[in-house]
């Protein structure tokens, strides 16, 4: 497995609406084509753009926050770590030839956390589901909500304790901004474009609907 390391971005490109994310692709698609790389992430709602039906669930909090609906950097390259040899391909990035790698086990302590959600609250979005489904809005929904906790450490070492116990083949440590750090962990591969060399493929690796077909139909 390789993992990329992203450095000091020449550029950032952050969207605050979802009527500015189309421009956001043709930045990234014009730096690709000077040769550069891009990285990045897209907060949940920025759907807003891509599906209309959910602009009518977009928060205007967005336009004013620190919370943007996407940031995306542009680098000179990515580094790229083989961790099957333990090296670095194509040398290894200068900012750490002379940084010690810092010891992240046993480092975290216990996790307090809290849940802002109570029963009444839960049904009522339960409900809201529902009738959305009725009306034909959606067709499926995953029902998320946000948590808060207390972790005593560093969000590096959060990160290395959470990969360690949940390993994820799609995980992400992004630090865009000062004190702000987001920790993913993803089973799935949304998608990939390969050159085939007579061509591009496109690979997916969704968590539904990937398990072996069976022999009899029973299976």
């Amino acid at each position: 497995p390789l993992s990329h390391l992203f450095l000091n971005p020449l550029e950032t490109v952050i969207v605050r609406t979802p009527a500015q994310v189309p421009s956001l692709f043709s930045q990234i698609e014009s730096a690709l084509k000077s040769g550069y790389v891009a990285a990045g992430y897209f907060a949940y709602e920025s759907a807003a753009a891509f599906e209309p039906k959910s602009v009518h669930h977009f928060s205007r909090q967005n336009e004013s926050t620190d919370n943007p609906l996407a940031w995306f950097g542009i680098y000179q390259k990515a580094f790229v770590f083989n961790h099957a040899t333990g090296e670095w391909l194509d040398g290894q990035p200068p900012a750490l030839a002379d940084s010690p790698v810092p010891h992240l086990d046993g480092v975290i302590g216990a996790i307090e956390t809290a849940l802002p959600l109570t029963l009444d609250a839960f049904t009522r979005r339960i409900e809201a589901i529902h009738e959305w489904i009725r009306r034909g809005d959606v067709y499926q929904l995953n029902f998320t909500h946000s948590m808060r906790f207390a972790v005593p450490g560093s969000s590096a070492a959060l990160y290395a304790h959470l990969l360690a116990n949940q390993p994820a083949a799609y995980a992400a440590f992004v630090h865009a901004k000062q004190n702000h750090r987001i920790l993913s962990f993803s089973p799935e591969l949304f998608f990939r474009v390969e050159d085939t060399g007579a061509g591009r493929r496109i690979v997916t690796k969704p968590m539904k609907g990937t398990a072996p077909r069976g022999r009899t139909s029973a299976e």
